[in-house]
């Protein structure tokens, strides 16, 4: 297991475990229960940033070359549209699979994302394809999409470059927070996806995000 496997696992610990808090908090009917799982809720999403600063780290010195850093917004936009298409392709194809191994409720999030995915891409084909042989490739690639850029925003010169790439970021947490119910089902309720600190995104469980909606 590589350095940035290892903060990429730890991430997602932190992020099930926010998921799950956030859950108590918002169904408690007690205030004393609901005031410590929010508090719960924050430790956890503050350890999360923490890791996620390393596994930023890990991932630039282990794949330096495969990070691009758009001049313009609309550079920036062409390439999410490619990513969302390549995304889309391997998270649809891994829907089949888990599908076809009787795993339905997993396929169920995948596939999911996969048209969200599909609908950001706006019609963008696909540069490359890739495998995912299970529910922890298509997690892993969530985690690399918010790292790229996570990555693009600290490197940007351009402001309204650094802000696109944050709103952009912002929807993969988003995507993370649906994915958080691989496995565990449980942990959200509903689809329910939860503001992250610094890479917000509204609480829905319905919404495509187009480039109309991160330009706004």
């Amino acid at each position: 297991m590589s350095v940035y496997q290892a903060l990429a696992f730890a991430v997602r610990n932190e992020e099930r475990a926010f998921a799950f808090y956030s859950y108590v908090a918002a169904e408690a009917k007690s205030p004393d229960i609901r005031a410590l799982a929010e508090e719960m809720a924050s430790e956890e999403l503050q350890h999360a940033a923490l890791l996620r600063h390393y596994r930023r780290r890990a991932f630039h010195r282990q794949r330096p070359a495969t990070i691009e850093t758009p001049q313009n917004v609309d550079d920036l936009r062409a390439l999410a549209r490619r990513w969302e298409a390549e995304a889309a392709a391997a998270h649809a194809a891994l829907a089949d699979a888990l599908a076809a191994r009787g795993e339905l409720s997993d396929a169920g999030i995948f596939r999911r994302l996969a048209e969200e995915e599909r609908q950001s891409a706006e019609g963008a084909a696909a540069a490359a394809t890739f495998e995912m042989r299970g529910a922890t490739d298509g997690l892993r690639a969530l985690e690399e999409c918010f790292d790229r850029y996570a990555l693009i925003a600290e490197r940007a010169q351009d402001e309204e470059v650094v802000a696109v790439a944050q709103r952009l970021a912002g929807r993969i947490v988003a995507r993370l927070a649906l994915a958080g119910g691989v496995r565990s089902n449980t942990l959200l309720s509903g689809g329910r996806l939860h503001r992250a600190r610094g890479y917000g995104e509204p609480e829905s469980s319905g919404d495509s995000f187009s480039d109309e909606a991160i330009a706004q």
